[in-house]
């Protein structure tokens, strides 16, 4: 199976992230995750360094702290520059896997190991579906990607493989992270739209890491 690593940037949310973190430990595969840690101020670095410390986690989770707060989508591009070779996955640290679709998350990766990125599916933090529900996967051309993104909230996978670090999201925005998908659909061909949910997406409170407040 191809390395899978798991991206995760965090600004105060020592509260949720040990529980985004514990959701890949629970999916039972071979990963690698990186958090970067965008400047916070509460006390989320104690948080994540002793629980790694208690799970004896440090061959597979490191931790970053950026001197400054530079964004969710810089930070993002901090990860992704540091992760190895296969597929890099994007979960933001007040987010959870659905660990249950571990098997069928792990098979869509190796059914696409040619395709440059794949959008997964979203629940909300009381199982709803979000965005547009699709039946079977299909191909997201650049035409259909401009006019309709990924048709609501996705889980972004990216294969590095292909990629490489010829990839990065517009930080200096802090935030639509969309825009960055453009140039690896227009360069590298289509991407999967999955009809897979991977991911819960918590869309509770207007100070979550995903909110559009402050972009």
């Amino acid at each position: 199976m191809t390395r899978i690593t798991f991206v995760i940037p965090t600004f105060n949310r020592a509260q949720t992230i040990i529980r985004s973190l514990e959701s890949i430990v629970n999916m039972g595969i071979s990963f690698e995750a990186i958090v970067v840690d965008d400047a916070s101020t509460d006390n989320t670095k104690e948080v994540v360094t002793k629980w790694i410390n208690l799970k004896k986690l440090s061959n597979f989770i490191s931790y970053y702290s950026l001197k400054y707060n530079v964004g969710v989508t810089a930070a993002k591009n901090f990860g992704y520059y540091l992760s190895k070779s296969g597929w890099v996955v994007f979960l933001d640290s007040d987010d959870m896997m659905i660990s249950q679709k571990s098997t069928e998350f792990q098979n869509s990766l190796k059914q696409y190991d040619n395709i440059p990125l794949i959008f997964f599916r979203c629940v909300d933090q009381d199982g709803k579906k979000v965005g547009t529900e699709f039946k079977e996967d299909r191909l997201l051309s650049l035409y259909d990607y401009v006019n309709n993104s990924s048709y609501g909230e996705a889980l972004t996978v990216i294969n590095k493989n292909i990629v490489g670090l010829n990839f990065c999201y517009p930080g200096s925005l802090r935030g639509y992270e969309g825009l960055g998908c453009l140039p690896l659909i227009k360069n590298y061909g289509p991407a999967i739209l999955s009809h897979l949910y991977a991911r819960v997406y918590d869309r509770s409170g207007e100070n979550r890491l995903s909110s559009k407040s402050g972009m």
